[in-house]
C-alpha cells in the first residue's frame, strides 16, 4: 500500500520527466538532424519515429494530469 501523498508525489515526478523530454524530442532532435549527415530519407524516417515519441510523450502527460486530479479530488488516503 501506499498513502495518497506519496503516489502523487511519484506521479508529479514522471509529470516533470515527460515535461522534460518534450523540448528534446522536438527542437533539439530536429537540430541534431539538420546538421546530421543522414540521407535525406533516413532523415525523415528518424524525424517521424521521434515526432511519435512527443505524440507518446504528449499522451502520457495527459494521463498522468488526470491521475493526479483524480487522486487530489479523492477522500481515500491508501492506495
Amino acid at each position: 500500500m501506499i498513502l495518497k501523498e506519496k503516489l502523487l508525489n511519484k506521479i508529479n515526478m514522471l509529470r516533470e520527466i515527460e515535461k522534460r523530454l518534450d523540448p528534446l524530442f522536438g527542437k533539439y532532435i530536429s537540430s541534431a538532424l539538420f546538421f546530421s549527415k543522414l540521407k535525406s530519407q533516413d532523415r525523415e524516417e528518424v524525424k517521424e519515429y521521434f515526432f511519435e515519441r512527443v505524440k507518446a510523450c504528449k499522451a502520457h502527460m495527459e494521463v498522468l494530469e488526470s491521475i493526479a486530479k483524480e487522486l487530489s479530488e479523492s477522500k481515500d488516503n491508501v492506495y
